[in-house]
């Protein structure tokens, strides 16, 4: 075991030595002028936004929480009330290298945090690393890597061990991780069109293990402008998610003497989702820095589930979005957002818990500084 590390040693050893080597020789540039050809920009924001169904909660579940918590729900909710107001922090990060003459390299990090005023069980971060590299200045090639660790989904109904009738409610987070990989062109002047293949990895809370499932999407988008005040875009996703409950065996139940099959969640399905999206600029027109910016989203989904007696078993889901966002940017590095957000979703089986369909609102402004 020593001679193994002492061996590595040695190689690492040699590995920096010519490295110096071939630098101190003049075969590579110097640090100078590396740094020399680098670029660095970045954001810090902050926002405050009001969201009326932080869990998107069905109607039923709004209207027993509101109703107050009682022993019987006591399980069943960890918020006090379906509604908060949220702080989000986020800053970003970027280094533009020129190291290839008119093909710029870009490198870029984000990191974002979620604050809510009430259900402090809901707090929540994310982050983003991206690589992007032009090729002959109208292509582009991006990698990327995100996360979102530990983030509360809401209180699923778990009935454990097997054998066994007992049910209650527990909590239940997720750890997503996503990995991305884009190409895109600009076919013809102000019109561009990439394609992006996107793979999630989501795990839950240890005793919801059959719903880890992991993702594969792909991504067709296009966005150009029709005059100097008006950008256009449309975008559609395909998406195939298998999760473990596919493939469980199913627990064996005795209810009143009776040797029931009790399946395991099976949250397999694939989306279809279209977005439109149109962009106005009042700065050419109007000498305004203002824009305005609105998509259109419908998103169909439905669970693969061949299992009869699993309760996701034929269901499908529609979900219909509305995102806009009025931006005023001044004095260059400033700029002040309101935003709205409405979504709709509705199912077939239109039940209560974790089936219901819902509504939800969102409203804010947010101040971003450019450096």
């Amino acid at each position: 075991m020593r001679s193994n590390t002492k061996n590595n040693f040695q190689k690492y050893i040699l590995f920096i030595f010519f490295v110096l080597l071939f630098i101190q020789s003049g075969q590579a540039q110097s640090l100078d002028s590396l740094f020399s050809k680098l670029d660095f920009s970045g954001s810090v924001s902050f926002s405050q936004n009001y969201n009326d169904n932080i869990l998107d909660y069905s109607p039923r579940d709004i209207d027993s929480l509101n109703s107050g918590v009682t022993q019987k729900t006591s399980d069943k909710y960890s918020i006090s009330e379906p509604s908060d107001y949220i702080t989000t922090i986020k800053a970003k990060g970027g280094i533009i290298a020129h190291w290839f003459k008119k093909n710029p390299t870009i490198f870029n990090i984000r990191l974002s945090h979620n604050f809510y005023g009430n259900s402090h069980i809901k707090n929540n971060t994310s982050w983003g690393i991206e690589f992007k590299q032009t090729v002959k200045r109208k292509n582009y090639v991006t990698v990327g890597l995100s996360g979102v660790p530990n983030n509360y989904l809401r209180n699923l109904k778990f009935r454990r061990p097997k054998k066994s009738i007992d049910q209650r409610y527990i909590e239940v987070f997720l750890n997503k991780r996503g990995y991305s990989f884009e190409v895109g062109r600009e076919i013809v002047s102000n019109t561009i069109v990439d394609m992006q293949y996107n793979y999630f990895s989501t795990d839950y809370t240890t005793e919801f293990d059959e719903r880890n499932n992991h993702s594969n999407e792909i991504v067709l988008e296009g966005r150009t402008k029709l005059s100097r005040e008006i950008e256009i875009s449309g975008a559609y996703l395909y998406d195939v998610t298998k999760a473990n409950g596919s493939t469980a065996i199913p627990d064996s139940v005795r209810v009143s003497g009776v040797t029931k099959l009790k399946y395991r969640d099976d949250v397999s399905s694939t989306v279809h989702r279209g977005k439109i999206g149109i962009d106005f600029s009042f700065k050419q027109r109007f000498q305004l820095p203002l824009k305005w910016s609105t998509d259109f989203i419908y998103e169909k989904q439905e669970y693969n589930t061949t299992q009869s007696l699993n309760k996701y078993y034929g269901r499908k889901d529609s979900y219909v979005k509305i995102a806009t966002e009025f931006s005023f940017r001044f004095e260059k590095n400033y700029e002040l957002s309101l935003q709205y957000y409405w979504e709709e979703n509705t199912n077939s089986q239109n039940i209560s818990n974790d089936f219901g369909s819902y509504q939800t609102h969102q409203i804010g402004c947010s101040f971003e500084y450019h450096f």
